[in-house]
């Protein structure tokens, strides 16, 4: 009898056990689910990121500006929130291997492993917000990403590959002894979004030339149809190359140089590799793209 006992709380506990991670993996999925959906409402009505055409000059409007910066504004918080939990893991990881004891060793790897699925749900909201704000504010995901790449790319000179990776490689520079532990965070290469970006954006410039009125009907644009054209030409032969890595076209220089304390200012270095992402279901497991 007290045997049947003792296995009927261990199969309770089991089944409690079993339906709160089905719940914690559902409360997780939702933001993702959410997001996909919110996606496909701005495929519906922009088109795929892609089929953005920039202006004749490639310049970006004030108010379109403006609109782009509200949506950085409203992911603020969620920013903030996931960068830290990245950089308390390079933290964490210290503490683990200076701890001498075995159990508190692996206590302190369970509560990373939870922070470890805090970060899936707080991704996940991320992108429900980023795609929402966009629906929103009428803006699609190929005129943000457009936006995006020249502003913290080209103005600012950032790296595209600014990502958690370099959190953990600077916190062992100032921490870690040669023979330490390397830590590894990259992005498998299928799942590295900057190919992909790089290829919209390429293709976004294609558009814009294609846009441009017939050669030779306006004598003022034949220098930057050409210029254009080079441009694309360049990247199209130099897979490592970046967009206007020479310097910004005076056009596009002028209508981001009045932002750029704003832009600076919400720049995530630690994020930046997941911010443009797009995402699909995979059966159970969420796929970036």
């Amino acid at each position: 009898m007290g045997c049947g006992i003792g296995c009927g709380v261990i199969i309770l506990v089991a089944v409690v056990l079993g339906v709160s991670a089905v719940l914690y993996t559902k409360n997780m999925m939702k933001g993702f689910d959410e997001a996909i959906t919110t996606r496909q409402e701005l495929v519906a009505q922009y088109g795929q990121v892609r089929e953005f055409v920039p202006a004749p000059d490639g310049s970006i409007p004030a108010d379109r500006m403006q609109v782009f910066l509200a949506v950085r504004d409203s992911l603020g918080p969620q920013r903030e929130l996931i960068t830290a939990t990245f950089e308390s893991f390079a933290v964490a990881g210290r503490e683990i291997e200076a701890e001498t004891s075995g159990f508190k060793k692996f206590i302190r790897g369970l509560q990373i492993g939870k922070s470890g699925l805090g970060v899936g749900r707080d991704l996940g909201e991320f992108y429900q917000i980023r795609n929402r704000v966009l629906l929103e504010s009428g803006m699609g995901l190929g005129e943000y990403t457009y936006i995006y790449v020249l502003g913290y790319y080209s103005l600012l000179g950032h790296a595209p590959d600014d990502g958690p990776d370099k959190v953990f490689e600077e916190f062992e520079a100032e921490h870690r002894d040669d023979e330490g532990p390397h830590w590894q965070t990259s992005l498998e290469d299928d799942e590295d979004p900057f190919p992909r970006i790089r290829r919209d954006l390429i293709a976004m410039l294609k558009n814009q030339l294609a846009a441009l009125p017939p050669e030779g009907e306006d004598p003022a644009l034949e220098s930057w149809r050409q210029e254009l054209a080079a441009e694309i030409a360049a990247l199209d032969d130099d897979p490592q190359r970046g967009i206007w890595p020479d310097g910004l076209p005076a056009a596009i220089q002028t209508s981001l140089e009045p932002y750029r304390d704003r832009l600076e200012a919400s720049y995530s270095p630690v994020l930046n590799v997941l911010e443009l992402s797009r995402n699909r279901r995979q059966g159970w497991s969420i796929k970036g793209e």
